[in-house]
């Protein structure tokens, strides 16, 4: 299955279906205090950092350090729900080891049902930006089709993609539209622009679940960090496109009619078009 045929299969428009989305902030723990109904959409690692918050109905990734669906220390979690790869999970190192053995076990997961392959970079106005790498390769060889940006255009009769950055989050959020829930909510997401306000869902004791090296160089990251002013992927220019993108689907779910809602405090979305403040009691800290 791709993704549009995912998409087909998926219609809640008559039923008034809300998807909650989860990001990786401690304010995710908001949850717990609400009654959770609808799909359960899921990014970054929240599927390991968040367990007692699952199960999850989707799982939607897009980097090259986790999950990497082809070793094993992976392959289980990605298995406990319907996970959306990436065509980028080939550009970290574990695709640069042996792309061979990586494409190999892409075509198998895919030919049992047990991941969907999807694009969030390769269209017309936007391919060159990763031109050479690995991506490039598994898109072609896959022929996953349009991209999830280009898949909200289509439904929606925008010319150009509907966004540009391929950011978990908003591929979760257009995922919910394009499944046609409403409403929809999302929950910890703060994109802090400093490396020393960056903190994770029970990131007290789960650093990395990318193993122990990973761990130990992010705890150095972070110890640095806190005298120096760091800065996040989220900061700079790329923050400035970031939000605008943001601000893109949350346009759409508005002339749509979908309700996207927002229960961080801190989060920038609160200020952007398309995204309500969710009040929620009691407090949202842990």
């Amino acid at each position: 299955m791709n993704l549009h045929e995912l998409i087909r299969k998926h219609d809640y428009s008559r039923s008034n279906y809300p998807a909650h989305i989860y990001g990786s902030a401690p304010s995710v723990s908001v949850v717990k205090n609400m009654d959770v109904q609808g799909l359960k959409i899921a990014v970054g690692d929240m599927p390991w950092r968040g367990k007692d918050l699952g199960p999850f109905d989707f799982w939607i990734t897009n980097n090259t350090y986790f999950p990497i669906p082809w070793k094993s220390r992976d392959y289980a979690l990605v298995k406990s729900s319907t996970a959306l790869i990436s065509t980028a999970c080939v550009n970290g190192p574990e695709g640069f080891k042996d792309l061979n053995n990586a494409i190999i076990c892409l075509k198998e997961m895919i030919a049992k049902n047990e991941i969907i392959l999807y694009d969030a970079q390769h269209f017309k106005s936007f391919k060159n930006s990763c031109s050479g790498q690995f991506c490039c390769d598994v898109y072609e060889k896959f022929k996953v089709g349009l991209s999830i940006q280009e898949e909200l255009s289509k439904k929606f009769k925008i010319s150009g993609p509907a966004y540009m950055i391929g950011h978990a989050t908003i591929n979760a959020i257009a995922l919910a539209i394009l499944f046609n829930c409403n409403p929809i909510f999302v929950h910890g997401v703060e994109l802090p622009e400093f490396e020393r306000d960056y903190k994770y869902y029970k990131g007290w004791y789960k650093i990395s679940p990318s193993g122990y090296k990973t761990s130990m160089a992010f705890l150095k990251k972070k110890i640095v960090s806190q005298s120096k002013k760091y800065k996040t992927d989220f900061s700079g220019e790329a923050r400035k496109q970031l939000l605008l993108d943001f601000e893109a689907v949350g346009k759409i779910a508005s002339l749509e009619g979908i309700d996207l809602f927002n229960t961080s405090e801190n989060s920038p979305l609160n200020k952007l078009k398309g995204f309500t403040k969710f009040n929620t009691l009691p407090s949202q800290s842990e």
